[in-house]
């Protein structure tokens, strides 16, 4: 009965492992998406400023003709 007992608590203690293993990739992973999330817009943030600093550098009449560059006649 002794030894049925021990085989007992090593399988809980191999699934406790298990558990821990699997909540430790989960808080990884979490923390991982967060700071690609974070990196993604500073990037963003960065284009942003970069473009805002263009944009104001350019005249009225430049800024039309950026404006007629980008649009498209498909119709």
């Amino acid at each position: 009965m002794n030894d049925h007992n021990n085989k007992d608590i090593t399988l809980q203690g191999f699934v406790n492992d298990i558990n821990t293993i699997i909540n430790t990739a989960r808080t990884n992973a979490v923390r991982s998406v967060d700071f690609c999330r974070v990196q993604m817009y500073l990037a963003f943030s960065k284009n942003v400023a970069k473009n805002m600093l263009l944009f104001t550098a350019v005249s009225d009449t430049d800024r039309q003709k950026y404006y007629k560059l980008g649009t498209t006649n498909d119709g």
